[in-house]
């Protein structure tokens, strides 16, 4: 196995109230629950100080619900975490945001640290596609801002079952409005309402993407579109598998802790929430299913939350995502072996032809 960077994530969900209602969301409780900055001092402090010898540093994410309805809170605590002589660095302090509510001193504040905290905005393609999925909230974001202010930051793009087939042109559209980085996704979960029909789709579109992007070398390709398609020749290739259980701790408002957000009472009843606390992510790793066998395994990434939430088994994937990962990693291969092509290079060109004979097997 080859060595990883031993980072370790935390995670604190410092609210889970929302102001927006996502078609797709899959955190349904938008109850007022909200940590206090004190508690998230404490909690980073005891952490931190209490890390394993083998973490050399820490990310710190604050999560919601809209984690910008506690801004102040966040404030607060980022300010006191750069006064912090801990014993590892902190690389990095970030939330997500569907980007609404941000205020002209939100917006100051953020310019200022925009080198040790981020933001990562959530925007759904073009406006109509962003409307259809998020609340009507397209004219309420200021894209230039994030464009010009977090550059090096991916922009998520949630896919749904009403804008699938708009998904090249929203991916178009945000390159075109200054994002070098966008980051697709399909929504997740058995509930989203995706059927054979969305792939076929699906397929067409990537197709299209796949296009554009030998057509604009310039294009930073990140998340489902910077697929490792070769690791899948390496069987010590790096574990790109969900790291839940390793290197990641999510802790709810009031202090309690989960493998990740998707487990916490945020996300799940509290039962089933508390009931994950106690799952073995060594044995789920280690446990044969339908995935050991695949040729894909080492290239694919796996939720183990959203698993344990429809299915009771966090390594047991629904068909639909196997088959639109499938998708996605084709269409990698697809580039790689144009892109070699087009620019005459041989050595990928013969990994690319290694792959596929592997695939034909």
């Amino acid at each position: 196995m080859k060595t990883e960077n031993l980072t370790k994530v935390i995670i604190l969900i410092i609210t889970y109230d929302c102001n927006l209602r996502c078609s797709y969301c899959y955190e349904p409780k938008k109850a007022h629950h909200y940590m206090t900055a004190n508690k998230a001092k404490e909690i980073l402090r005891n952490e931190i100080d209490n890390l394993d010898d083998s973490y050399t540093n820490v990310i710190i994410q604050f999560m919601g619900g809209e984690p910008l309805l506690h801004f102040d809170m966040m404030k607060e605590v980022a300010e006191w975490i750069w006064e912090q002589d801990f014993k590892v660095e902190v690389r990095n302090i970030h939330a997500p945001t569907n980007g609404t509510i941000l205020t002209n001193e939100m917006k100051t504040w953020l310019t200022d640290n925009k080198d040790r905290f981020s933001l990562a905005l959530s925007f759904d393609g073009d406006r109509l596609m962003q409307d259809i999925n998020r609340s009507d909230s397209s004219a309420d974001v200021d894209l230039e801002f994030f464009a010009d202010t977090f550059p090096e930051v991916a922009i998520k793009m949630t896919l749904s079952p009403n804008t699938i087939a708009n998904f090249y042109e929203g991916y178009k559209y945000l390159h075109e409005k200054g994002f070098n980085q966008v980051g697709p996704s399909l929504a997740i979960g058995d509930n989203i309402g995706w059927t054979q029909q969305h792939l076929t789709i699906l397929s067409q579109q990537l197709k299209l993407i796949v296009d554009y992007l030998l057509d604009n070398p310039q294009v930073h390709k990140v998340g489902n579109f910077d697929i490792p398609v070769w690791d899948i020749l390496d069987k010590d290739s790096i574990d790109r598998s969900c790291r839940v259980g390793k290197d990641i701790i999510c802790y709810d408002c009031n202090g309690t802790t989960y493998p990740c957000h998707i487990f916490s009472p945020v996300t799940l009843d509290l039962d089933k929430a508390i009931k994950s606390r106690s799952i073995d992510f060594n044995e789920v790793r280690k446990t044969p299913t339908s995935c050991s066998k695949c040729v894909l395994k080492r290239a694919c990434t796996r939720c183990y939350g959203i698993n344990y939430r429809d299915r009771g088994n966090c390594a047991t994937p629904s068909s639909f995502d196997c088959t639109q990962f499938k998708l996605f990693f084709f269409a990698n291969c697809r580039y790689q072996i144009l892109l070699a092509q087009k620019t005459g290079n041989e050595k990928m060109a013969q990994i690319m032809n290694t792959v596929m004979k592997y695939l034909s097997k």
